[in-house]
């Protein structure tokens, strides 16, 4: 058994995993982490690694929220859009 298949059956994902799990992309949970709205990420080694608890907890405060994953970007009014 390789370490990831290991560290899933321990309930620990990497983030390709994870993304996988979520029908996401790998950027998205970067971009999740980095704006510190995926909490409970952590280095194992050299990757970064969730619990499936923890991920399945976060998706259930969302979802009670309301809210989704998609990245939000913002809105531009017409002036700014001829600005581009």
């Amino acid at each position: 058994m390789g370490d990831g298949a290991k560290t899933a059956a321990a309930g620990l994902l990497d983030f390709g995993q994870a993304a996988e799990y979520l029908g996401v992309t790998i950027s998205t949970l970067r971009w999740l982490r980095r704006t510190n709205r995926l909490p409970g990420t952590f280095r194992l080694g050299r990757k970064l690694r969730i619990r499936r608890e923890d991920l399945d907890k976060w998706v259930e405060r969302q979802a009670e929220r309301g809210q989704n994953l998609r990245c939000q970007t913002p809105t531009l009014s017409g002036t700014e859009r001829g600005r581009l």
